[in-house]
C-alpha cells in the first residue's frame, strides 16, 4: 500500500506524502476494498482516486 501510495504521490506531483494520498492508496487496496463492501459500506476506490485527482488539479490551477 505505501508503495502505491508513493507512485499516487509522484503522479500528483507531490513533494511530500500527505495523509488524503496516503488514505486512497488503503481505499484502492483491493482487500481493504472487500472487507468494507463485507462490512456494508460499498466503495468503488479507484473512482475515489480518479475524483480526488480531479479534485487536485482542479485546486492546483485555483494556487497558480
Amino acid at each position: 500500500m505505501l508503495q502505491n501510495a508513493v507512485k499516487l504521490q509522484k503522479k500528483r506531483g507531490d513533494n511530500y506524502l500527505s495523509v488524503d494520498t496516503l488514505l486512497l492508496a488503503v481505499l484502492d487496496n483491493k482487500d481493504v476494498a472487500e472487507a468494507l463492501n463485507e462490512s456494508g459500506m460499498p466503495l468503488m476506490p479507484s473512482d475515489l482516486v480518479h475524483r480526488h485527482e480531479r479534485s487536485h488539479t482542479c485546486n492546483r490551477a485555483k494556487h497558480t
